[in-house]
């Protein structure tokens, strides 16, 4: 288990890519701060060394928190695109029928399946 974790933490430079996977972001994220605690709560963190450590811990948390935020956003724009391409099978084309509205609104679109029957 110990060498699994080192194994995903070791690679927090590496990971640049947003394809990453929310889980090792996570683990590595979680490292960073243990390491950053660490670091500000050891004597050495007060040096000069050590606040340049400090600094270049910073900013891998920094990076991971935005590849997090990168992944959450395109994961939200994602289901955005999926619910507004549902919407308009749902909708009426002409403005003259209100079955469709009525039809959603009883609760016919479960699950995210559109009943189209009318």
């Amino acid at each position: 288990m110990t060498q699994a974790i080192a194994a995903v933490g070791a690679g927090i430079g590496q990971m640049q890519t947003p394809g990453g996977s929310v889980g090792a972001l996570q683990a590595q994220l979680q490292k960073c701060q243990n390491q950053l605690a660490d670091w500000v709560g050891c004597p050495s963190g007060k040096t000069p060394q050590g606040q340049a450590k400090i600094q270049q811990i910073q900013s891998q948390t920094a990076s991971i928190k935005a590849q997090l935020a990168r992944i959450e956003t395109q994961k939200a724009r994602q289901v955005a695109a999926a619910q507004a391409g549902t919407n308009p099978a749902a909708a009426p084309a002409s403005g003259s029928g209100s079955a469709a509205p009525s039809t959603a609104a009883s609760g016919a679109s479960i699950g995210g399946v559109v009943d189209t029957f009318a």
